[in-house]
């Protein structure tokens, strides 16, 4: 008999698949990442974005009561937006239009450098006043991909809210040359104190063998449990969410590794397994559903009020 379907609120997440029509999230921060291709495909949107990055940002969130019909929520579900790589904003008075129109966080984190952050050298001038606008703001600064050896320096610098909306916990996982960079040890988890910490759905980011064959990885329901029960036990179930991320629902391959997501969890059986595996891995019911929803509403509903307020 199949168990009943858990309420959910994932916090990093692209696109929702028609799979999962039949528990349609309670709320979500639907993450932009500027691909227009994928966007086509996802939203099925066939009309042209505005050139400058920051106006095609607003663009999309204005859209997106048209957009969502590809994207379904329970009613009255909670929507925010985040922004990923994005590499430059244009005029900074657009972040307060964003803002208002409920982008809540932003990750300029990249392996590449961009106008705001180069992964050797941490944040640039732009940077820092980007970081300003968004402390004023009341933004959040979204962590993941950030290299470990610069997270004093982002610290140092960032005294706002933080989350790391899809990260995975390296300590689990054997060494790798194929380690995704939004791998953390338990050190740099412990010590960026984020307001939630999100985990992905994706094979190849969740495997704890890493293999560019998908199959050979062996990532399944399980393994995207442990990270979740480690995560609990390291900063505490009230600060952990899910952070699916999923990118695309048909496998496909970046710089040579196949990806895909975690076979089921496209399914409304998977994310039921799954919340018995965390059930199962010791966390109680309340627990459980904290990780699936509760934590994030609580956090993502705080998000409007004046700082320093939960």
């Amino acid at each position: 008999m199949t168990p009943p379907w858990p309420a959910w609120f994932p916090i990093h997440l692209h696109r929702m698949p028609s799979t999962l029509a039949k528990v349609p999230p309670i709320g979500a921060v639907v993450a932009i990442e500027w691909r227009e291709s994928a966007l086509t495909d996802f939203y099925g949107w066939t009309e042209s974005w505005p050139s400058t990055p920051g106006e095609r940002l607003l663009a999309f969130i204005r859209h997106w009561p048209a957009l969502s019909a590809a994207y379904p929520l329970s009613e009255n579900g909670t929507v925010r937006f985040a922004v990923e790589g994005e590499e430059d904003f244009g005029d900074p008075a657009i972040l307060a239009d964003l803002r208002r129109a409920g982008l809540i966080w932003i990750d300029i984190f990249r392996a590449a450098p961009n106008r705001y952050f180069d992964p050797l050298r941490g944040l640039t001038a732009a940077g820092h006043a980007l970081l300003a606008n968004m402390a004023a703001l009341n933004l959040g600064l979204d962590l993941t991909h950030l290299p470990e050896a610069a997270l004093d320096h982002i610290l140092a610098a960032w005294s706002g809210r933080k989350v790391a909306s899809h990260v995975v916990c390296a300590n689990l996982m054997e060494w790798s040359l194929f380690q995704p960079p939004n791998a953390w040890s338990d050190e740099a988890l412990r010590t960026c104190q984020a307001d939630l910490y999100g985990v992905p759905f994706v094979d190849d980011t969740v495997a704890l063998q890493k293999t560019p064959n998908r199959v050979d990885r062996k990532a399944d329901i399980e393994t995207v449990a442990r990270h979740i029960l480690h995560l609990a036990r390291l900063v505490g179930s009230d600060k952990v969410a899910l952070g699916p991320d999923f990118f695309d629902y048909r496998q496909w391959t970046a710089q040579g590794i196949e990806v895909d997501t975690v076979e089921g969890l496209e399914q409304p059986e998977g994310l039921a397994a799954l919340f018995m595996a965390l059930t199962g891995g010791g966390l109680s019911g309340a627990e459980a559903e904290g990780i699936f929803w509760r934590n994030a509403k609580r956090v993502v509903s705080s998000w409007d009020l004046p700082k320093g307020k939960d």
